[in-house]
């Protein structure tokens, strides 16, 4: 067995592509990206599972929403989805879909941030 996997080099777009509401699949699990700091150096990325689309007067009843209108996208989070617990999903207006990506979008997400790690180190 190999001492090292060889990681093919991609090229990186200077935005992230975030999913499509046309691509989501129900019960396909999907990623969010977000960090700590301006200089987006300090990630977090946590694994979501999505529902599918929910009304906004059936969300809006279990959370007490008043200032949306449309469809929500509904998701769960990976802990409570293996554990079968039903409660505190979450839900994003299409616009808030711009921070879910699909796997491959998510590690790019990384990448670019490890990019501007490296970069930041070295001019230090």
């Amino acid at each position: 067995m190999a001492d090292s996997l060889h990681f093919p080099g991609r090229q990186l777009n200077t935005f992230a592509t975030s999913v499509d509401k046309e691509r989501l699949v129900v019960g396909e699990a999907y990623f969010t990206v977000v960090f700590f700091d301006e200089d987006m150096t300090i990630p977090k990325m946590e694994t979501i599972i999505y529902l599918g689309q929910s009304s906004i007067d059936q969300i809006a009843k279990k959370k007490k929403l008043l200032a949306i209108e449309g469809e929500l996208y509904v998701f769960r989070e990976i802990e409570n989805h293996r554990c079968g617990i039903d409660k505190n999903d979450i839900a994003f207006e299409q616009a808030e879909l711009a921070g879910v990506y699909e796997f491959e979008a998510a590690i790019d997400v990384l990448l670019r941030c490890a990019l501007c790690r490296t970069t930041r180190s070295n001019t230090i």
